[in-house]
């Protein structure tokens, strides 16, 4: 499975739990994109937000981190895909200090933007915050192609992070609301 591959590579110890049995009520191309999706998703939530046993542990948390997979049907009739994790969250002073060591960016106009703007960097394209690149990390699909290929198959994505909060675990959570896909899987059926 590549959530253990993963892991191994980076000495980082993982549970993860998927629950996308959903897909299975849409055309094939909607779940394969969908599962592509998840896939490309996986790598980012393993080499960028889960830490080291170690890490974790001296911040207090499970030794394991949590990765899970969920594909659930919203009230709206829209199709929710969802890849979270309880790593260290996305911290913008770290994305602040990758910004600047890339050399696109000064001082001057990383102070001028607020924590959310900054954040939002993380989709510009080629950007990066990966210190060293290793054949998991550095050179994957970036996010600016993800949430490209959302917008193509008709869905937005929505970006929502906290710092470590002991009472909440969900840290580093990426939700990609699929909305209109109902739509365009309906749309696709008619054609094939």
């Amino acid at each position: 499975m590549l959530v253990v591959q993963l892991a191994q590579n980076q000495h980082k110890e993982i549970t993860s739990e998927t629950n996308l049995k959903v897909l299975n009520q849409y055309n094939d191309y909607i779940a394969n994109e969908l599962q592509q999706l998840g896939i490309q998703l996986i790598p980012n939530a393993i080499s960028h937000g889960i830490e080291t046993p170690q890490v974790r542990s001296e911040k207090g948390k499970a030794r394991q981190g949590k990765l899970i997979l969920n594909c659930k049907i919203q009230l709206d009739g829209g199709l929710s895909f969802s890849c979270r994790d309880d790593g260290a969250g996305i911290v913008p002073e770290r994305i602040r200090q990758a910004m600047l060591e890339s050399g696109r960016y000064t001082n001057e106009q990383i102070a001028a933007l607020s924590d959310k703007q900054i954040v939002l960097k993380l989709f510009d394209p080629g950007f990066s915050t990966a210190s060293d690149i290793n054949k998991d990390a550095g050179h994957g699909v970036p996010l600016d192609l993800i949430q490209s290929k959302i917008s193509e198959i008709g869905g937005r994505l929505k970006l929502d992070t906290s710092l470590m909060n002991i009472r909440n675990l969900l840290l580093g959570y990426l939700l990609m609301l699929l909305q209109g896909l109902l739509n365009l899987a309906s749309y696709t059926q008619k054609l094939t």
